[in-house]
């Protein structure tokens, strides 16, 4: 359909990804989500279907396969939602920097590349919304979580300097603290 919303939507093999994939596709939008261990599977669920594609997020070219499969499809994207990440748990003490790195590149450095490859195509159509999951975590921190707590803060505040870069292009973008 020519008018029917596109969104792609990261980490949607579980958790708040798969229930914002689904609800999504619930309401009329052609759906790709994204998924360490995807192969272009349909899944089909609750009477919704959506298309699951491969894509690592510390990995730049399945970033940008997914991204042109999805374009090449439909010439646009409308909406993506950055929900994939993961979570290292334990002291700070005891976390090495690559653990570190590894929970900034999940959960921010993964943002920023998927950005990179949407946002040209949301600029040129001059629409667009980008949703990035975040956490309360970014403002209220916890023990032994400190890591996660970085990232999520890290993406906040991307995500309000983004909104104000994109204003300008008819591009929204937010961030959600569940």
């Amino acid at each position: 359909m020519e008018n029917q919303k596109v969104a792609l939507v990261t980490g949607a093999s579980s958790g708040i990804g798969k229930a914002i994939a689904q609800t999504l596709a619930k309401n009329g939008y052609a759906v790709y989500g994204t998924s360490r261990s995807a192969h272009f599977d349909t899944i089909q669920e609750n009477g919704v279907a959506y298309t699951m594609l491969p894509l690592t997020l510390e990995d730049e070219d399945t970033i940008e396969r997914a991204v042109q499969y999805v374009i090449g499809l439909h010439g646009r994207i409308d909406v993506l939602v950055n929900n994939a990440g993961l979570g290292y748990a334990g002291a700070i003490e005891e976390t090495t920097a690559q653990e570190a790195q590894a929970q900034f590149d999940a959960c921010f450095f993964g943002v920023v590349r998927m950005l990179g490859h949407v946002l040209p195509h949301m600029r040129a159509a001059r629409s667009g919304v980008v949703i990035n999951i975040g956490s309360l975590a970014a403002c209220f921190p916890v023990p032994f979580q400190a890591m996660y707590c970085a990232a999520k803060a890290a993406l906040f505040s991307m995500t309000v300097a983004l909104r104000l870069e994109l204003a300008p292009f008819g591009v929204r973008a937010c961030v959600i603290e569940p």
